[in-house]
C-alpha cells in the first residue's frame, strides 16, 4: 500500500521524526465486529426565548468482536438557534449515526427563510474496553501488544449548522490515554456533511 513511504514523506516534509514501528505491525486477519448503539432524549427540547433552546441526549451500547469489544455510555448537550429534530451530532465511532431528522418538525423540512439552524454541542462518552486488536495484538497469532487502559473517555466539543437540506458539523475530540506508557491522550477533529432528501 506504500503506507510506510507515504508516512515517511509527510514526516520529512513536516520535520517530524520517522516512525520506527513498521516491522512491529499486527498481522492481517479477518475482522468481525457487531455494534449496538441506542440514543434517548433525556429531556425534551427546552425553549429559552423564541427559537433559542437546548436539549440533552444520552446514548449507550457496545461492540463485540475480534477487532474491538467494549461497552459505552455518554451524553450530548446542545444549545442554539432552532435545534434540529435529530439525535445529535455524529462523532467518529463504530455505529455512528447519519443525523437523519426524526420527524417533519425538523428545520431541514422547511423551505423558507426559517430553514436555518445553528448550535454548539458538548458530548462525553466513556468506554469500558475488554479487547482492542490494535492494543492487544492479533487474535489468532502472536504479535506485539501493549498494556491497555480499561476505561477510555472522549470529550467532544463542536458546532453545527443547518441550511435548507444540508447539515454541517465540526467536532473536536479530546481522548484520554488508551494504554500505559502513552505520553498523553489524543485530540482530533471530525467534519460531517449530510444532505436530507
Amino acid at each position: 500500500s506504500l503506507a510506510k513511504q507515504a508516512q515517511d514523506l509527510v514526516h520529512s516534509i513536516r520535520g517530524i521524526p520517522k516512525a520506527n514501528g513498521w516491522s512491529n505491525q499486527i498481522k492481517s486477519e479477518p475482522g468481525l465486529m457487531l455494534v449496538y448503539d441506542h440514543k434517548y432524549r433525556l429531556m425534551p427540547y427546552l425553549k429559552f426565548s423564541g427559537r433559542w433552546g437546548a436539549d440533552a441526549i444520552i446514548h449507550g451500547g457496545g461492540t463485540l468482536g475480534n477487532i474491538s469489544t467494549y461497552v459505552n455510555g455518554g451524553i450530548e448537550i446542545r444549545t442554539g438557534w432552532d435545534l434540529p429534530a435529530d439525535f445529535g451530532s455524529a462523532i467518529i465511532r463504530p455505529g455512528g449515526d447519519t443525523n437523519a431528522p426524526v420527524d417533519t418538525s425538523d428545520v431541514r423540512y422547511r423551505d423558507d427563510y426559517r430553514s436555518f439552524s445553528a448550535h454548539i454541542f458538548m458530548a462525553m462518552t466513556t468506554r469500558f474496553v475488554l479487547r482492542d486488536i490494535f492494543l492487544d495484538g492479533n487474535t489468532f497469532t502472536s504479535s506485539h501488544s501493549v498494556e491497555k487502559k480499561s476505561l477510555v473517555t472522549d470529550l467532544v466539543l463542536g458546532i453545527s449548522t443547518v441550511y435548507r437540506k444540508f447539515k454541517f458539523s465540526y467536532a473536536h475530540v479530546l481522548r484520554t490515554r488508551e494504554f500505559n506508557g502513552e505520553p498523553g491522550g489524543h485530540d482530533f477533529g471530525s467534519i460531517n456533511l449530510s444532505f436530507t432528501y
